[in-house]
């Protein structure tokens, strides 16, 4: 169910980790209006969004946007009552054991096969000493993420070892900051629209560079694909390759079929079917595979 409620084992594990997945946090259709406004910042970049990977020697105007950097909140302060905002702050605050409020909002968004990862580094660093020990950090998606797209990596146990040195990326003019942690005690996470993370302020952090180039260009190739509705079948068809998407589970197709639809509006997309496998015999998939163009 979401919005669930930080029990003791959770609590536990936050303390002597310094980070926690939550699956299935949040209801996706509650991110819904929040996509949409991710949606206008990206489309307005230019005014609404920084570029926290600006290369040095590159004009503003010709800023890539390897990741993009923005505050939702600060164009539309509604969002501060949104039930997943609210719940975080009450879920992070049993993982502190302490009262914690809401300071601000940060949208990063990578475009594939051209991002940057966002380098190790330790909230702390940026936050400075008034919040030592004080604060934690929710992070939440807006799709499924993994090891090639984006997903978060903590250093275990990293936020009992202090705030490290952090420096500043030659190449770069923003105010990025990158620290040079352990990596052997690096955990990935992985997990599902509607789950999110949270990590304490101490916890050196990272999420790599989207990397979809090798399945891009798999996926371009084919003739038709077909995956749940939770894997790349929301990319196929804006690559012109007709998909079949299957599902089980409507909490799932909800979310993702919304984001395909989105997308799908203002494009020539391919066709892109969706089954639903408990609906059907074994017999009728295998007909309706057959029948798929």
């Amino acid at each position: 169910m979401p919005y669930p409620t930080a029990d003791a084992s959770q609590i536990a594990f936050f303390a002597e980790h310094g980070w926690l997945v939550v699956t299935d946090a949040v209801d996706p259709d509650d991110l819904r209006d929040l996509e949409d406004r991710c949606d206008t910042i990206v489309e307005k970049r230019d005014k609404m969004a920084f570029d926290w990977a600006w290369a040095k020697g590159t004009e503003r105007d010709q800023r890539d946007f390897k990741i993009l950097q923005s505050s939702p909140t600060m164009f539309w302060p509604e969002l501060n009552e949104a039930r997943f905002r609210t719940w975080s702050v009450a879920f992070g605050s049993a993982l502190m054991g302490r009262a914690v409020e809401f300071w601000y909002d940060q949208l990063l968004a990578k475009p594939p096969q051209r991002s940057a990862p966002t380098y190790w580094h330790q909230d702390e660093a940026y936050w400075g000493r008034n919040l030592d020990e004080r604060g934690l950090t929710c992070w939440m998606p807006l799709h499924d993420v993994d090891e090639q797209n984006g997903c978060m990596h903590f250093i275990d146990g990293g936020h009992r070892e202090g705030v490290l040195e952090h420096r500043q990326p030659a190449d770069v003019q923003s105010d990025l900051l990158y620290c040079t942690p352990d990596e052997s005690r690096m955990v990935s996470c992985p997990i599902r629209l509607g789950s999110v993370t949270f990590h304490h302020g101490k916890t050196p952090h990272m999420t790599p560079a989207i990397n979809l180039g090798l399945q891009t260009e798999v996926i371009r190739r084919a003739r038709r694909f077909v995956g749940t509705c939770g894997s790349l079948a929301w990319l196929a068809p804006m690559l012109g390759t007709d998909t079949l998407a299957v599902y089980s589970d409507d909490h799932l197709l909800t979310s993702h079929l919304y984001a395909a639809r989105h997308a799908y509006g203002s494009i020539a997309a391919a066709r892109f079917d969706v089954l639903d496998l408990n609906a059907l015999e074994h017999s009728e998939l295998v007909a309706h595979a057959g029948r798929h163009p």
